[in-house]
């Protein structure tokens, strides 16, 4: 039976407890809109800072995706990272995805990356540079987006805080119909 995976790092609890205030924010503001169900914010439990997806997988694959994994954190220690501010994907100003940035001064997170994506290319190798984030909300129609980001504009340049990023972790996504449930399949720790 096919997995589908991902490689992500966690997220601390006073970010998530942060970013869930936000979500609120959100929330709020959409029950007063008129294309409510054009945009679909992330659940709270699903936040995540993503490294590398990796679609279907069998299980046999994830000891071998647990050894890229070790590959590619083998020389790193842990290090911090800055969240915050919104931004979208392919641009804000016209999202399918609204993100908040995850500023990592030092590439590490891109060195893991390509790591990552060097090894795993088998599976499924990226062509497009890789942006450090934590995907918050997708957008279904751009009327949505129009009507909802005048309403965010006190949280859009939001900071989060400090990230300490000393694991990376093999995420399964179980795709359901109120939404994607992740469970961890595997744990890296540097």
């Amino acid at each position: 039976m096919s997995i589908r995976a991902f490689i992500s790092a966690p997220l601390n609890d006073c970010i998530l407890d942060d970013l869930g205030r936000v979500r609120d924010i959100i929330d709020e503001a959409g029950r007063s809109m008129s294309v409510r169900r054009g945009f679909k914010p992330v659940k709270p439990d699903n936040y995540h800072i993503t490294l590398k997806f990796l679609g279907d997988i069998e299980e046999s694959d994830i000891p071998g995706i647990k050894n890229s994994m070790e590959k590619a954190v083998r020389d790193i220690e842990p290090f911090d990272v800055t969240i915050h501010g919104f931004s979208g994907l392919p641009r804000i100003e016209k999202p399918r995805v609204v993100y908040i940035q995850v500023h990592d001064e030092f590439q590490k997170l891109t060195d893991i990356y390509s790591v990552l994506n060097n090894e795993l290319g088998y599976i499924k190798k990226e062509r497009r540079k890789y942006i450090p984030h934590i995907t918050f909300i997708r957008i279904k129609h751009q009327k949505a987006w129009h009507e909802l980001a005048p309403r965010l504009r006190g949280v859009l340049d939001r900071q989060f805080g400090v990230e300490r990023v000393s694991c990376i972790d093999l995420m399964a996504s179980e795709l359901k119909p109120a939404g994607p449930q992740y469970y961890r399949l595997e744990r890296v720790e540097f």
